[in-house]
């Protein structure tokens, strides 16, 4: 779990490569990882807690400043750098 730090849309290369963007997470306290550079692709699930219904959401529902949870497969360490598979907006 951390906060977005930064946010960042793929340029049209890395949309026609299937990156939506990136988000710069910073971690908190109790996490192992204390900031990753997060690559968020069509295939990362994105789901919004603020909605009712928990439903898909898009790269644009992802803002500075908000807390996320997200699962990711590792590309590298110092500095992290890892392409998310799963990110939940929390509330």
């Amino acid at each position: 779990m951390g906060e977005v730090l930064q946010k960042v849309s793929a340029t049209k290369a890395e949309a026609a490569a299937g990156t939506l963007g990136t988000i710069d997470i910073e971690g908190a306290k109790s996490q192992e990882v204390d900031e990753a550079l997060v690559s968020v692709t069509r295939n990362t699930t994105i789901v919004d807690e603020h909605d009712p219904d928990r439903s898909a959401a898009g790269f644009d529902a992802i803002k500075e400043r908000q807390t996320v949870q997200v699962s990711f497969d590792l590309l590298s360490e110092n500095p992290w750098k890892a392409v998310a598979t799963k990110v939940v907006i929390l509330p």
